[in-house]
């Protein structure tokens, strides 16, 4: 039986690799992600209308400084560092600031604590240590009031906000925070979506199109096994483009910015997310939830590829889907609507991910997204077998 299925997977698999435009619609989305991941690294920064320095410059200059300052507790000594320095030079023009060395040495710590203080309503030079981290508390709150968490909800991020230690400590975390902040498997996923929108969604409809839907009847193995066999093919396909998509990125950004900081805390660059976790672990989560949203897209295109019979009208509901998805927001106050709209693989990876509200109050987003995602998996593979099977028998 897994002799036979191999026979048909490995047919499947050739038949999708020799097509032309499963290579041209990939080199395509590769150089593209690859131009919007390095185009940061290009250009020019201007002083006073002048050629200052080279943007790759800048950044070097930043990661070298984010290092010096590796292991360093952001507490009442550091701060009071920074705005020394800072005021030495309170008195420059953006420009000038953005070239002097005090500013830049302590920009990555500024940049890492500028976000929840703002939020709060605070400068983060106006701060000392007990203020910075207050207003981080007052943050969260307002997140959680955001959120329309309830009572147990509250309570378990706060528990889980306890565990982390302060004062933070600083670990210059540059390519990895991009990886897993609100664009890093976004992009990735979204043209790896655009990939199984063309490349995929062919696969069951091509052979209605070109009327050889019957010859599986007569053959060796069955409607079932075939089925299976070309699910497998196209779930695999996808995968594969969506490993090779998202390495560009992680590649592209590790080159610019370095892969340091795998072992900082998370809490620091995602402040809206309080947990203990790491910034490499939450790497490989984030990795893991992008292959789980690229196998249950997969599914669902071949599904519609099978009922509609089409590859337009497949790559043309599924393009639609994710655009609607994104340009249709649902208020937080309609939570079970706003939850499981934020689910959608597109939403979750954008947003959805650091959500707070839980279901069932146990269960995080992390937690229960890969179990949806496995369920509704299922679900496709088991309506498109009847649709398929079904089809074979009734039609002409």
């Amino acid at each position: 039986m897994l002799k036979n299925f191999g026979i048909l997977f490995g047919f499947e698999w050739k038949k999708i690799m020799l097509r032309k435009s499963t290579w041209i619609t990939f080199a395509a989305l590769a150089i593209f992600l690859l131009f919007l991941d390095a185009a940061p690294y290009f250009g020019t920064i201007y002083r006073d209308g002048e050629p200052a320095e080279t943007r790759a410059q800048s950044i070097l200059t930043d990661r070298e400084n984010g290092k010096k300052l590796s292991g360093r507790s952001i507490d009442d000594t550091l701060l009071a560092e920074m705005k020394a320095e800072y005021q030495k030079a309170a008195d420059l023009g953006q420009e000038d600031l953005y070239f002097h060395e005090g500013f830049r040495q302590y920009k990555t710590v500024y940049q890492a604590i500028r976000q929840f203080s703002r939020e709060s309503g605070f400068e983060p030079l106006a701060l000392d240590e007990e203020g910075l981290y207050r207003a981080r508390d007052a943050y969260l709150h307002r997140l959680y009031d955001e959120f329309g968490l309830s009572d147990t909800e509250r309570t378990f991020w706060e528990e889980k906000d306890k565990k982390t230690e302060k004062p933070f400590v600083y670990q210059y975390a540059r390519g990895v925070e991009y990886l897993v902040s609100r664009d890093g498997a976004y992009f990735p996923y979204l043209l790896a979506s655009f990939f199984i929108a063309v490349c995929v969604g062919i696969i069951f409809s091509e052979e209605h199109v070109r009327r050889t839907d019957q010859l599986v009847l007569c053959s060796r193995f069955g409607r079932r096994e075939v089925y299976f066999a070309r699910m497998a093919a196209g779930c695999a396909l996808s995968v594969c483009a969506t490993v090779l998509l998202a390495a560009i990125s992680v590649a592209v950004n590790f080159l610019i910015y370095g892969a340091d900081g795998f072992s900082s805390m998370a809490a620091l660059y995602i402040p809206y997310w309080p947990d203990t976790v790491t910034m490499g672990r939450l790497l490989w989560r984030m990795f893991g939830l992008l292959l789980a949203s690229s196998v249950v897209t997969s599914v669902f295109a071949m599904l519609l590829s099978e009922v509609m019979r089409s590859s337009i009208g497949t790559m043309s509901v599924v393009i639609a889907l994710l655009f609607l998805a994104r340009l249709i927001p649902i208020p937080m106050n309609m939570r079970f609507l706003s939850q499981m709209w934020s689910y959608l693989p597109i939403n979750f990876l954008k947003e959805g991910v650091y959500d707070l509200r839980m279901v069932f109050g146990r269960l995080t987003t992390w937690q229960f997204a890969p179990v949806l995602y496995l369920f509704a998996t299922v679900v496709f593979l088991l309506i498109g077998k009847r649709a398929y099977c079904r089809y074979q028998v009734s039609g002409r």
